[in-house]
């Protein structure tokens, strides 16, 4: 009986050695996953910290913004540049959330934004234009496009398509609205509250 338990501590052995290995694999495993993921959030939220200062710096503004996300490939509108971006307002004024008017005035309102204020030539001095419309009792919002800082004395001609792709984008994919980095534009609905409506100048 001792023979035959001597005889098989080669393989309880081996067993062990291999359970041991195949421990030693899956915590390197997570160890390396974990590092992974550690990297992704820092590479995220020095993105989002360096869109933010972009913005500040573009529009004079002091808001508090969600992460930034990439937004879809493609839109009803047509397709969108992979390296486009989206970053919500953290903080601010919400769409009607019980039947959604507000929100579908804003998307309305983006028709005529662009074809009344956007589209058209942007020579070096000027730098950005501005709109604003009623979307409901007590709400409006703000339509901006600047041009961002860095691109400020750039020759631009921005396109009707172009110009409502891009202000959709902070209606449909923020609760509060946000902005659409489409280089070398930076583009900004903002919904309000109050009757009185006037554009940045």
């Amino acid at each position: 009986m001792q023979i035959k338990t001597l005889s098989s501590l080669p393989l309880l052995v081996a067993s062990v050695s291999a359970l041991a290995i195949r421990d030693t694999a899956d915590t390197e495993r997570e160890h390396n996953n974990a590092v992974q993921l550690a990297h992704n959030t820092t590479d995220t939220e020095r993105e989002h910290n360096d869109l933010v200062q972009l913005i500040h710096k573009t529009t004079g503004t002091n808001r508090e913004y969600d992460l930034p996300r990439h937004i879809p490939n493609t839109t009803d509108i047509g397709q969108v540049h992979k390296a486009d971006r989206i970053i919500c307002y953290r903080t601010g004024e919400q769409w009607d959330t019980k039947d959604g008017s507000t929100r579908e005035g804003a998307l309305q309102a983006v028709v005529m934004a662009c074809r009344d204020v956007f589209v058209g030539h942007y020579p070096p001095d000027k730098p950005f234009a501005a709109a604003c419309y009623h979307i409901g009792e007590n709400k409006h919002i703000n339509f901006t496009m600047d041009k961002l800082w860095g691109y400020r004395k750039w020759d631009l001609w921005v396109n009707f398509d172009e110009c409502v792709s891009s202000l959709r984008q902070g209606i449909i994919h923020c609760s509060r609205g946000g902005h659409r980095f489409h280089q070398p534009l930076l583009w900004t609905s903002d919904p309000n509250k109050g009757d009185w409506c006037e554009p940045r100048t």
